[in-house]
């Protein structure tokens, strides 16, 4: 309705004016995707980096992406864009989607030790939100390199809803938004094209073909 999209425009409004103030329930608050990046890159005062990420699936341990700086993604777009090491695009079958239990393994560095180190996740289609995850994962010591393991439980979505993210690629984004304690230190975003599978694919056992253009934080 109009009365909550003028709310959801005032908020946005609000924390942009107030960028290194935004709390996790000020993002817990948000009804669709920012339309920026709620703090800088700057507001990382621990260092924390990004060493590789890998996308599975829960039962079969199936991959479905994985980066590193060893096997870095290569297919760069929007050169020109400053905040391109801050987001993602990811290409993935329909069958993604149906995946009830999706795990990720995210090794990360940092410099200074975290305290109550915590993501929240959401994610959206058309502007909407359908799906939304919070994590913690609690401290780290000062110049260590860490693993964390999470575990998502992914919500059914309806057979309408599904054929529509595959025919509107991008149009299903996600805000992913790092804090320490109550501080928002890193905001990335993610945008998905989702193509149907065909017959072929869905028997398969081989990875399907799954791009990333560009992975925030891995430099």
């Amino acid at each position: 309705t109009t009365e909550k999209t003028n709310f959801h425009l005032d908020k946005m409004s609000e924390y942009s004016q107030r960028v290194n103030n935004v709390s996790p329930e000020d993002v817990l608050d948000l009804s669709s995707p920012s339309e920026n990046f709620l703090c800088g890159t700057s507001s990382n005062i621990y260092g924390i980096e990004f060493l590789s990420f890998v996308i599975q699936d829960f039962e079969t341990r199936k991959v479905w992406f994985e980066v590193s700086r060893e096997m870095p993604v290569v297919h760069y777009f929007g050169v020109n864009d400053l905040d391109r090491h801050r987001k993602m695009y990811y290409t993935l079958p329909e069958s993604f989607l149906r995946i009830p239990k999706i795990s990720t393994s995210l090794v990360f560095k940092v410099n200074q030790a975290l305290e109550n180190f915590r993501m929240i996740e959401r994610h959206y289609f058309r502007q909407q939100l359908i799906k939304s995850f919070d994590f913690s994962f609690g401290h780290t010591l000062a110049h260590s390199t860490n693993t964390w393991e999470l575990i998502y439980d992914v919500p059914p979505l309806d057979n309408n809803v599904l054929d529509a993210m595959c025919t509107h690629p991008y149009e299903t984004t996600s805000d992913s938004y790092y804090f320490v304690g109550d501080s928002l230190v890193m905001h990335n975003k993610a945008y998905y094209n989702f193509f149907l599978n065909s017959p072929s694919e869905d028997d398969s056992d081989e990875e399907d073909d799954i791009c990333a253009p560009v992975i925030p934080t891995l430099q």
